[in-house]
């Protein structure tokens, strides 16, 4: 398992939250490298760590994206508070 600070490390994290057997979070993670490889291979893209803020704050965006959904699917509307 990668460093939490590492992007892939927060993916596992994020992951092994989801996941509650050990096989899924293997599947996920080896999956998620195979794909990053073969983009690498495939387009000559060089690996750049963007690190653990990035999907963090990709993560917190998801969730609340799904957060606003399921409240309109209920009738409600979500309202963002300025962080303080």
């Amino acid at each position: 398992m990668q460093s939490p600070d590492e992007a892939l490390g927060f993916f596992d994290s994020v992951v092994g939250i989801w996941a509650f057997e050990f096989c899924r979070t293997t599947t996920g993670r080896v999956a998620k490298l195979a794909r990053l490889v073969y983009r690498m291979l495939r387009y000559r893209m060089k690996y750049v760590d963007r690190g653990a803020a990035f999907y963090e704050a990709e993560h917190q965006r998801f969730q609340i994206k799904h957060l606003k959904w399921k409240a309109a699917k209920l009738g409600y509307k979500v309202t963002l508070l300025p962080a303080a």
